[in-house]
């Protein structure tokens, strides 16, 4: 299926490693021009090694960003528009598990992680939602299904992504004719490095029993499965999906 993204600017938070990697790549093959970043100089300077034959096309850009900080954002956008460079793609893939595992997290822990997956997504998509409009562009935010179900997750972790499933539904209500605004909900994902890694490199019978007894595939996702997805909905092949929370997680969640 051509899903004619070529040339399309894309822009994805968190994008030099994990999920963020993979869906930046998986734009990169589609022939997109890619807008790569990370708040640490080694994580840009490895995409950049993985990534060499793209940067001699000139298709990929590698930006420092941390988008916590309202700042570093708004000099962000001052920059591409300075080349003459407006997205016509939002993916807002910024986030972090971790937690304080507590029943009820301090102010500081549940700002932190309020911070990194929810308002990092709400000032980036602020920031840049008219050059989106000027484009009729997409916006795709990448959700948990900890924000759906009670699951073994840090309370703030699932708080902060419930938080970005209402942003998005009430975006693609209040900007349906000019951008169309979706969420991926992505389930037990495997992807090297992240905590499902750790967990099975800890213990793999324990945590491969998690699975098999929460997830009916018997399985973990994979980066690709989450990609081709946030591909496929920010294409002009899905252009009546507006304000869809697509689960993507082996069956797993059992809310109707």
């Amino acid at each position: 299926m051509k899903l004619n993204l070529t040339n399309k600017v894309v822009l994805v938070t968190g994008s030099t490693y994990g999920i963020g990697y993979y869906i930046a790549k998986s734009y990169l093959e589609e022939g997109s021009k890619v807008i790569i970043t990370s708040s640490k100089t080694r994580n840009i300077l490895k995409a950049k090694k993985n990534l060499k034959k793209y940067i001699n096309s000139k298709m990929v850009f590698f930006e420092k960003v941390d988008f916590k900080k309202y700042k570093q954002i708004l000099n962000l956008k001052k920059k591409l528009n300075n080349n003459n460079i407006n997205i016509d793609i939002l993916i807002n893939n910024l986030g972090t598990g971790k937690g304080s595992n507590k029943d009820f997290p301090t102010k500081k822990d549940l700002l932190s992680s309020l911070d990194i997956n929810f308002i990092s997504a709400y000032e980036t998509t602020r920031l840049f939602i008219n050059d989106l409009v000027k484009n009729n562009g997409n916006i795709v935010f990448v959700s948990s299904i900890a924000s759906l179900e009670i699951l073994p997750a840090p309370i703030e972790y699932s708080i902060s992504k419930t938080a970005i499933n209402t942003f998005s539904k009430i975006l693609s209500n209040k900007y349906g004719s000019e951008v169309r605004v979706n969420t991926v909900i992505p389930g037990n994902i495997l992807v090297d490095k992240n905590n499902w890694w750790k967990k099975l490199e800890k213990n793999k019978k324990e945590t491969m029993s998690y699975i098999k007894k929460n997830v009916p595939q018997n399985k973990f996702g994979s980066s690709d499965d989450i990609a081709n997805l946030v591909k496929f909905i920010s294409s002009e092949k899905a252009k009546f999906i507006n304000g869809a929370s697509i689960v993507i997680d082996g069956g797993q969640t059992k809310r109707l």
